[in-house]
């Protein structure tokens, strides 16, 4: 996977991208999916910013690490979260899905 950086308009100034992923955890996340499920929901959350990337003073560095969030205070900026969010299903899931239909 191409680690394309993107921004939020939450948090401009910070550059993030998509880390590695193991084509597993793809495939898993594939069935996994399931929105009306409040766990399978919060698990999948959990993984994205588990799985995102920021670059803080030049080091990139996963958003949530066990329960470290970077940057300091992100986890507290509802709007900064469901960005990060939105652009993981969009840019990440969706193709996964469309991809899997063909």
């Amino acid at each position: 996977m191409i680690q394309k950086e993107f921004t939020i308009k939450a948090l401009p100034t910070f550059k993030f991208r998509v880390g590695k992923i193991l084509p597993t955890q793809m495939l898993a996340l594939n069935t996994f999916v399931d929105f009306k499920n409040f766990e399978k929901t919060e698990y999948i959350f959990n993984f994205i910013l588990e799985h995102v990337e920021v670059n803080v003073a030049g080091q990139w560095t996963q958003v949530k690490e066990q329960d470290t969030y970077m940057p300091v205070g992100i986890e507290d900026n509802f709007k900064a979260l469901e960005q990060i969010e939105y652009y993981f299903l969009q840019e990440v899931l969706m193709p996964l899905f469309t991809e899997s239909k063909e």
